[in-house]
């Protein structure tokens, strides 16, 4: 059994990784989260895919944190922070 850390950005590793969100985050339903992560909360959003995060066991992603870059005004100066969050 292997482990290894790595970001999501591979493009086959996104697939599945709207699958094991949409399983784990499936109180509006499966699919109805699947869907809601490809296509709006990370998929279209300030998701940044080489900050975040999975790790893989036998080439499996079993866990995850997403990391947002999130530009934020305080004052007149707009800043980036960073938010986490489906972990």
């Amino acid at each position: 059994m292997s482990e290894l850390i790595l970001a999501p950005s591979d493009p086959r590793r996104k697939t599945e990784l709207y699958d094991l969100l949409g399983k784990t985050f499936s109180h509006s339903g499966y699919f109805s989260m699947r869907n809601h992560c490809r296509d709006t909360y990370i998929g279209n959003n300030h998701y940044d895919w080489e900050a975040s995060r999975i790790g893989l066991i036998d080439d499996q992603i079993v866990t995850h944190y997403g990391v947002w870059d999130v530009p934020m005004r305080i004052g007149r100066s707009v800043v980036r922070v960073a938010g986490i969050g489906t972990v």
